[in-house]
Formats: structure tokens, sequence, C-alpha cells
């Protein structure tokens, strides 16, 4: 009988050993999935923010090209004809 509880005893300080082994595993895993997700983030956002920039640079010089556009045809006066 002390031989069984024994090992009962032995096998419940093994399975508590081995529970905190995994959770430390899981933690060391999760905190390596926090910076890989932080770097997911931080490419994306360079991305983005990069496109920003080209498309409000098209738009921009859209803009420009038919403000210049409307600034000529307003220089030629009331008798233009090519406006």
């Amino acid at each position: 009988m002390y031989v069984v509880l024994g090992v009962v005893l032995a096998l419940g300080a093994l399975s508590a050993v081995r529970i905190k082994v995994l959770r430390s595993r899981a933690r060391a895993a999760g905190a390596g999935d926090t910076g890989a997700s932080a770097l997911e983030w931080a490419v994306i956002s360079a991305i983005l923010v990069t496109a920003a920039v080209i498309i409000g640079g098209i738009v921009y010089n859209a803009v420009q090209k038919k403000g210049d556009a409307i600034q000529q045809c307003a220089n030629q006066g009331a008798n233009a004809t090519q406006c």
C-alpha cells in the first residue's frame, strides 16, 4: 500500500512539474508571437504610409495641373475660344 501511495505521489509531483514546464514554454512561445505581430504591424504600416504618400502625390499633381489650366483660361479673358 505504501508503494502504491509513493508512486501516486511521485506521478503527481511529476505532473505538476510537467504542467509548469508546459506553461513556461507556452508563455515563451507567446512572447515570441507578440514580437512578430509587432513587426508585422510595422511593415504593414510602412506599406500603407508609402501608398498614401504616392496617392497623395498623384492627386496633388492632378489638381495642380487642372488649377494651372483654369488659371490660363482666366488670364486669356472673355473672348478666349480654347478654354
